[in-house]
């Protein structure tokens, strides 16, 4: 966003882009979009600016195209885009068995998925609609085949919680009741065909939806009670790009793996660097690393251990390198960035 923009590049920066060129890196800014009320008009920031805010995700396409960003990848030898929210300490970007997968199916878009546990948790959710026919008047094996087909053409569509019915969140699987049904939730982390991104803007094909923006508390004169006001804003969601893909595919991970969000909650930040701590930990030992008294990674966030994706993705490469017992908090950088460290 225009308000983060400045941040983020300073921090890239400083940081030698860790190891791009920097005619490699490119930055651009997502279009701010105006706050309205409930009857559509705009609000006002102050007497003379109209009140806006970042878009949400789906906006992505469209400023890659307006800053020229999309033009310059296809004067690239590009054919992806890797797009992931910078929330989740636990992205693996270019994770490549998304990355096999998406090119082995031959879709147009991939989608990274995981377990929804819990009801109130706010993933979106990744279903698709039954149109397997049912007549009375069709064979077995032509009633078969025409189930192919239909399972064949289904387009998956992402709902979010709000969409869905009471009954719709809470429902368990008939067949394993300690789970949800409605249960694939994404993690917005997608994969895209390059040439379907233009299809995208031709058609604006992805849906517009209504979000609130809450602008003030009050305590309401008849009851007492504290009121929030809200206003609204148009968003568009990257993962709707699913439903009008002539072909999409979901790739369903574990969470201790590939999900650690940081979101509003207060809490979230520690839980979300202990979940990477404890993962990145479980490499070592898987290694054969030893920790002094068997020390163990803590949710306060004094005990992290962190482990830079320069030195290892996904735990390769640490097979007997640490003989010594090793103690918490612990960083392992690599050369590149203790060279960083050097003015």
């Amino acid at each position: 966003s225009t308000e983060t923009r400045g941040v983020v590049e300073a921090y890239l920066r400083g940081n030698r882009f860790f190891g791009f060129s920097e005619e490699s890196v490119v930055f651009f800014v997502a279009q701010d979009l105006p706050v309205m009320d409930s009857r559509g008009r705009y609000l006002l920031k102050k007497k003379s600016e109209i009140w806006r805010l970042p878009s949400d995700g789906g906006g992505v396409f469209d400023a890659l195209r307006d800053s020229g960003v999309l033009n310059d990848l296809k004067s690239r030898p590009v054919e992806y885009l890797y797009m992931c929210e910078s929330n989740n300490l636990l992205c693996r970007i270019a994770d490549p068995l998304l990355v096999g997968l998406t090119i082995h199916t031959h879709t147009e878009v991939a989608l990274k998925c995981v377990e929804r546990l819990r009801v109130e948790e706010q993933l979106p959710l990744l279903v698709t609609i039954d149109q397997s026919p049912h007549r009375a008047d069709l064979s077995p094996a032509e009633l078969a085949e025409l189930r192919r087909r239909a399972e064949s053409d289904m387009r998956p569509l992402v709902l979010r919680p709000g969409q869905l019915s009471e009954r719709m969140r809470y429902e368990r699987d008939k067949a394993d009741p300690t789970k949800l049904q409605l249960r694939v939730g994404s993690i917005a982390e997608l994969l895209v065909q390059l040439a379907f991104v233009d299809s995208v803007l031709e058609r604006r094909a992805l849906p517009w939806r209504r979000k609130e923006v809450p602008i003030e508390t009050t305590i309401s004169p008849i009851t007492g009670l504290p009121q929030r006001r809200c206003a609204f804003q148009l968003e568009q969601h990257v993962e709707d790009i699913a439903a009008i893909a002539r072909s999409a595919v979901a790739l369903c991970v574990d969470r201790e793996g590939y999900y650690a969000q940081v979101n509003s909650d207060r809490a979230s930040p520690l839980l979300a660097c202990a979940a990477m701590s404890t993962l990145h930990q479980s490499w070592l030992v898987g290694a054969g690393a030893r920790f002094v008294g068997d020390a163990r990674v803590d949710l306060q966030g004094k005990l992290l251990c962190e482990i830079s994706p320069l030195v290892s993705y996904e735990g390769e490469g640490l097979l007997r390198r640490y003989p010594e017992e090793l103690s918490l908090p612990l960083f392992i950088r690599s050369r590149f960035e203790f060279e960083a460290l050097v003015p």
